[in-house]
């Protein structure tokens, strides 16, 4: 099994580390400043999330199952 929890900790760290000031600064990804990344590592993780436990998507709301 994958240890994830020094990346988990990293994720939750380094936005925690983020001033304000800087959330309108550019990124490497040139579509993102600071808090557009922040916020789409943020949906990113909980969509991992949500497809990760037991019952995946089903019963999300939005969400049809293919049959």
């Amino acid at each position: 099994m994958i240890d994830l929890e020094p990346a988990c900790r990293q994720i939750i760290d380094v936005p925690a580390g983020v001033g304000d000031e800087q959330l309108t600064k550019p990124t490497p990804c040139t579509e993102y400043t600071v808090r557009d990344l922040i916020v789409h590592v943020g949906e990113a993780a909980q969509g991992f999330t949500m497809i990760a436990r037991p019952q995946g998507l089903q019963g999300r709301r939005g969400h049809r199952s293919r049959r």
